[in-house]
């Protein structure tokens, strides 16, 4: 799994832990459902900016797209 789809991943976990759709979160973002399903997939590089954004929109922030759980 490249860069592009773990910080996808985590987005998606965390828009369903907040239990919003895609179409809700794209809509607060003002893009695409499709463009946010490409960007959840791993398809899109994400600018800083966009990043920054679903954070907010997602109630945390961009660097927590990017923590890992540690191994025991």
């Amino acid at each position: 799994m490249n860069l592009n789809q773990q910080v996808g991943h985590r987005i998606k976990v965390r828009r369903v832990e907040l239990r919003m759709t895609q179409q809700e979160l794209a809509e607060k973002l003002s893009v695409g459902q499709s463009n946010l399903s490409h960007i959840e997939r791993g398809k899109r590089d994400l600018s800083i900016s966009l990043l920054a954004e679903i954070a907010k929109a997602l109630k945390c922030k961009p660097e927590d797209f990017f923590r890992w759980p540690q191994a025991a």
